[in-house]
């Protein structure tokens, strides 16, 4: 069950560039289970099944697989970035290269922040990719899309094409 949306952010002043979300599945049942189960309690097998859920959603054409990195210091909590770990697996499913491409500035938490406080909270400096790729940001809940909106609006060449999941 694919959830999609449409967002939109203004990277330049006057140009507004518009991105797909996709969501796999709700945040329900056994997706949400094998989140946070991957998240806080270091089920790493979870990761393969997430990434066999977005399987069916990576587009043709799709040239990179990136993530929305998590802060340095929950990386080194948990011992592992959940969404780097997601993309890999979803890489090599669907046999398309998977880059660091997006570096989190700062150590701000989304979890447990209300929707005012995420929409400025995360913030990215994107590097290594060419005009025109069309790259594929893998994070593992969307709620109010800010990461996914602070994602494409860091994408230093604006003519690229992010599909967010």
């Amino acid at each position: 069950m694919a959830i999609h949306r449409t967002d939109a952010v203004a990277p330049h002043e006057g140009r507004a560039m518009f991105f797909v979300i996709t969501a796999a599945s709700a945040f329900e049942g056994e997706t949400r289970e094998a989140v946070l189960g991957l998240k806080y309690r270091n089920e790493r097998a979870n990761a393969l099944f997430l990434a066999s859920l977005l399987l069916p959603l990576v587009p043709a054409g799709a040239d990179v697989l990136t993530w929305a990195p998590t802060s340095e210091r929950r990386r080194m909590e948990r011992g592992v970035d959940h969404a780097e770990l997601i993309a890999r697996h979803l890489g090599a499913l669907c046999d398309i290269p998977v880059r660091r491409m997006l570096r989190r500035v700062g150590n701000t938490r989304q979890t447990g922040a209300s929707r005012e406080e995420r929409r400025g909270a995360v913030r990215f400096v994107a590097h290594g990719h060419r005009a025109g790729a069309h790259i594929v940001v893998i994070d593992d809940v969307v709620t109010t899309g800010s990461t996914m909106r602070a994602a494409v609006a860091r994408s230093e060449d604006h003519t690229s094409e992010l599909q967010s999941h």
